[in-house]
């Protein structure tokens, strides 16, 4: 009302206001008040006895609010976005935030890594390589993609708590399916019905380990009656991600990991857990990379577009797809502008049991 009141003194038809450079809570909060109050406006108009009786003029409340009022919250949520967007541009990522990212990614990684929890643990082979010269070329696994700038600054508007968990998890799937595939590969293929006779050809059932989906540890369950989930009373438990019960074959209880992976989805493996070969961890630098870039065993590498006009010029001028769907250069600059470049990537090997290697592989049906 008050505003109101000022509003009908002004003589003139536009309200001239500049937005001060304002918190971005307080920023935020405007942008979403403006609809609201728009639209509490249109109903307000409705009430010409109030005003009357308050000492406005009736015959003018139409100028007063469609000419001055609702142009007036327009204006202001207009100037409150640009000033969100410019903030959103300019704005500097914070180191902190970036080592917050690193951590979470970590976190994500290790809480889904099952496939190195095993080997790590369970068939205790694994070698850390990381601070060797690679000599053999070895493809790096990772991640290189966009993301919003304002998930870096130390205070904005989106809530970041726990980001980087997901880059994190992506990561481990794609070294579960990296190994898995490649333990897959190794194996002789056999049928269900050869299953327990393919456990007698084991020198030692108890060097015996089964890798399934939830898919074939649920198929398996169905088609074969000594399985023993985890969650079974008195069943032992083994702390080693990914574990899901035991298969009970001749009072042996052999180990069954459940691995998430779609190439595993309708198959489980059969492995000897002395011979599956081991996960050698290498640097994740390529040549000229900085060391520092370097966590735990991941070349992480976050940067700012706004902060990097190299880089800026070079997704420029040789823009990715995703980039080409804005069709003028301001509107690529832009978005480049509000984004930061992430690169996530580890290197590891997997090195075969040479001759003592034995595997087999069971296909399900749907």
């Amino acid at each position: 009302m008050l505003l109101l009141y000022i509003l009908q003194k002004q003589n003139q038809k536009n309200v001239n206001y500049n937005l001060p450079d304002w918190d971005i809570d307080i920023l935020k909060n405007i942008e979403y008040s403006m609809d609201d109050l728009t639209n509490q406006a249109k109903e307000l108009i409705q009430n010409t006895h109030l005003f009357e009786k308050i000492g406005f003029d009736i015959n003018k409340l139409n100028e007063l609010f469609n000419d001055k009022l609702i142009p007036f919250f327009k204006e202001l949520k207009q100037q409150t976005v640009n000033q969100i967007s410019q903030k959103h541009k300019s704005g500097k990522i914070s180191q902190n935030k970036v080592e917050e990212f690193k951590e979470n990614v970590l976190k994500g990684f290790y809480e889904k890594a099952f496939l190195r929890d095993i080997f790590i643990k369970y068939f205790k082979s694994y070698e850390d390589r990381t601070k060797e010269k690679i000599l053999d070329k070895i493809d790096r696994i990772g991640i290189t993609t966009t993301d919003d700038k304002g998930l870096f600054f130390e205070k904005w508007y989106m809530l970041g708590d726990g980001f980087g968990k997901n880059y994190g998890e992506e990561i481990a799937l794609l070294e579960e399916l990296n190994l898995i595939n490649k333990l897959s590969e190794n194996c002789e293929k056999i049928t269900l019905k050869d299953f327990e006779n393919t456990l007698l050809t084991f020198e030692n059932l108890e060097d015996i380990v089964i890798f399934a989906s939830n898919f074939t540890v649920f198929q398996f369950s169905k088609s074969l009656k000594n399985y023993k989930p985890k969650w079974y009373k008195n069943v032992k438990q083994l702390d080693i991600k990914g574990f899901d019960g035991w298969y009970d074959f001749k009072d042996i209880f052999i180990p069954i990991f459940c691995i998430y992976s779609h190439s595993i989805e309708k198959q489980f493996l059969i492995l000897d857990k002395n011979n599956v070969g081991k996960l050698i961890q290498l640097s994740p630098l390529n040549e000229g990379e900085n060391e520092n870039l370097v966590k735990d065993f991941f070349y992480i590498n976050v940067q700012a577009f706004s902060e990097n006009n190299d880089l800026m010029e070079q997704f420029i001028k040789n823009p990715p797809e995703w980039l080409k769907n804005f069709n003028r250069e301001q509107e690529q600059r832009e978005y480049l502008q509000k984004s930061v470049l992430i690169q996530i990537f580890e290197r590891f090997g997997y090195k075969k049991s040479s001759e003592n290697f034995k595997g087999y592989k069971i296909l399900l049906n749907n």
